[in-house]
């Protein structure tokens, strides 16, 4: 049978008890019959079939043999060889048990037919006859409660002791079933983020292949509570980013800053507008914009059509108007992190690749230190400076796009705003950002706004500004150049694309020929003279830009060689007057290497049998025509004294001469 405990509502009405729910409740209580506690929704009292009569009990079967008429296809389906397997997967004397579970219910079909008895009584005599329960054989025959297709009634009778084989084999531990497990976790564990049931349904596939020992779904999930950390969970399940997410926030207190000292940059693209530049129609506006960090007001910020090292800069020029920072918080983008703006940072770039001759960056030459953001979301938040907070609902960016004035346009090409328009509606916009009353940040307590917090620490504080030179920087770019060893020359490599050279020198050029230097230029007009330093900054001179001239302009070779010959004269006078000293009196400084005088041998080796030779060379030097020869040359040796002499007598005048003029 399906069930073994029935309500009184269920029962009443049934042969051998009252019609009403009260009276069988009466009955019950009367007769004392077996009770308990309902489980779910309602609660109540269940009572247990085993109380009642044979009679009611043969109508409560009847009664749920029409309930349960349709069984799950899944296990209709199940064939006679599939069960015959699962009982050959078990031991000998398991499928013994089945045999003689299947000889029990065939004594109970053969008494019911041969005696003409009740199903139910035929039971109950078998059971007592074999010391059985009469609720287990019941359940040999009807099936279990909730589960009718395991009943024999509902298979033949040759399946019955394949059917009627023990299915447990032994208490299922955790060591058990630990490749199963591991099966499990391997899927359950991923990125794609299965359900329970779906891994557990893999696995009992795998596991009935393999052979595996399972437990139930329940138990899997109580294991996953007990032994897989939350972290684990997350980290496997849902990715590092959600890890993080599980850690609390650092709270930063501002007030470590007075107004003016750190600022937060960083750019706002307003990709809902469409925005007419004149020469095209684009959706990618950007807008560089500096936050004061105390306070939370707006000091600077600049529209282009993309974001630009060039944006990031002027925005920079506008900000020194106001304030020079010392404190830079910006993010780790190509943008930002150009080497123009923040080359030789003391804080890791982590872009491009770092060289000898990396200029100084302009932040650093203006003493403003630049700290970048970790853009890593594993183990940071991107999204952590304050600046990306004035750039979400209620921040710049949603307010421009709901002004009165544009609400209705810039959805479309045919609909773009103007820029000199839309760049006013950003300046409007960004000024009622700041003058905002009851800010609730911990500088405005919920009363002032961004302006009068702003106001109120720069009027008591010492703020840096900026000079009219250190600005003028921020107005140029800025290119590391190699100046020729020949002459000293520079060559830009920006504006080169339309196949100019923009070259450009100065005399201070000729002591740093060969050497590695930085060039700030006006990329507006690059006509006008370069300012040049070193990498490290030290300011050298400004360079005029050498014009090309055409072939046959002679007028401008002309002042070119006039201007060269000047430069000449002046090369000269500068080299006499470092060489005063003249040659004689160098000479005449220099000393005169000394004598050295050679010491006599220890021992004077000895020629012998050398005679004979000498002998010969002396009857030589007597014959005549030697001794001719040797006259001849004695002569040649005193013409030449005589000229010596006569030579060394005209030097000495010609020197004192010259001594005599200077």
């Amino acid at each position: 049978m399906s069930k073994e405990w029935f309500t009184a509502s269920f029962i009443a009405g049934m042969p051998g008890v009252p019609k009403t729910e009260s009276g069988v409740k009466r009955k019950a209580k009367k007769n004392g019959w077996e009770s308990r506690r309902r489980a779910g929704k309602g609660g109540g009292i269940e009572y247990s079939i085993n109380s009642l009569s044979e009679l009611t009990q043969a109508a409560l079967l009847t009664k749920l043999e029409k309930e349960t008429k349709t069984i799950d296809e899944e296990h209709q389906k199940k064939t006679n060889e599939s069960l015959w397997i699962m009982a050959q997967k078990r031991t000998d004397q398991q499928r013994e048990i089945g045999f003689e579970r299947a000889a029990i219910l065939h004594q109970v079909l053969k008494l019911k037919k041969q005696m003409k008895m009740p199903i139910l009584k035929s039971i109950r005599t078998v059971a007592e006859a074999n010391n059985l329960k009469y609720g287990t054989v019941r359940n040999w025959y009807y099936g279990a409660s909730g589960r009718p297709w395991e009943g024999a009634k509902n298979h033949p009778k040759a399946d019955w002791p394949a059917l009627l084989t023990p299915k447990h084999t032994g208490r299922i531990t955790a060591q058990n079933y630990e490749e199963a497990w591991e099966y499990f976790k391997s899927h359950w564990l991923h990125r794609r983020q299965p359900s329970v049931t779906d891994s557990y349904r893999r696995m009992v596939e795998v596991a009935n292949e393999k052979g595996w020992q399972i437990p139930t779904e329940r138990k899997i999930r109580l294991r996953i509570s007990r032994e897989i950390p939350q972290t684990t969970i997350v980290l496997q399940r849902e990715g590092p980013i959600a890890l993080n997410r599980m850690y609390p926030s650092l709270r930063m207190d501002k007030t470590c800053f007075h107004a003016g000292q750190a600022v937060s940059g960083d750019g706002v693209k307003f990709d809902k507008l469409y925005i007419d530049w004149g020469d095209e129609i684009l959706k990618t506006t950007t807008a560089w914009v500096w936050k004061d960090i105390y306070s939370g007001k707006i000091l600077a910020h600049r529209v282009a059509k993309t974001e630009n090292t060039d944006v990031f800069r002027l925005a920079t020029y506008d900000l020194t108007a106001v304030c020079l920072p010392e404190y830079v918080q910006i993010d780790n983008t190509r943008v930002a992190a150009n080497k123009a703006m923040t080359g030789r940072s003391f804080s890791r770039r982590n872009r491009f690749r770092d060289k000898e001759n990396d200029p100084v960056g302009l932040l650093e030459q203006l003493g403003m230190h630049v700290h970048f953001t970790n853009p890593d979301q594993e183990t940071s938040n991107p999204g952590v400076k304050p600046i990306e907070r004035d750039f979400g609902i209620g921040g710049i960016h949603s307010e421009v796009t709901t002004n009165p004035k544009l609400i209705d346009r810039g959805h479309s090409k045919a609909t773009a705003i103007p820029v000199d328009e839309f760049i006013t509606i950003v300046a409007e916009e960004v000024s009622r950002f700041n003058a905002r009353k009851k800010r609730r940040s911990d500088v405005c307590r919920g009363l002032l706004s961004y302006d009068d917090a702003f106001n109120e620490s720069y009027a008591k504080s010492t703020v840096r500004t900026a000079t009219k030179t250190q600005r003028r920087l921020l107005l140029l770019m800025q290119e590391v150049v190699h100046a020729s060893k020949r002459s000293g020359t520079i060559t830009l490599k920006a504006g080169a694309a339309n196949g100019q050279k923009h070259r450009y020198w100065c005399q201070e050029l000729s002591e740093f020929r060969g050497q590695d230097l930085v060039a700030f230029y006006d990329p507006e007009n690059l006509e006008k003279p370069v300012s040049l330093h070193t990498i490290k900054g030290q300011y050298i001179a400004d360079a005029d830009r050498i014009t090309q001239s055409m072939f046959n302009d002679t007028a401008t070779a002309r002042e070119w060689n006039k201007i060269k010959r000047r430069n000449h004269q002046s090369a000269k006078k500068i080299a006499a007057e470092e060489t005063r000293m003249t040659a004689m009196q160098r000479k005449n400084l220099y000393p005169e290497a000394p004598d050295i005088d050679v010491p006599p041998p220890g021992v004077v080796q000895g020629h012998f049998g050398q005679k004979n030779k000498v002998n010969e060379e002396t009857e030589l030097m007597n014959k005549p025509l030697f001794q001719k020869a040797a006259g001849a040359a004695a002569e040649d040796s005193a013409e030449l004294a005589v000229m010596d002499e006569n030579f060394s007598a005209s030097m000495a005048q010609l020197r004192k001469k010259r001594d005599e003029e200077i």
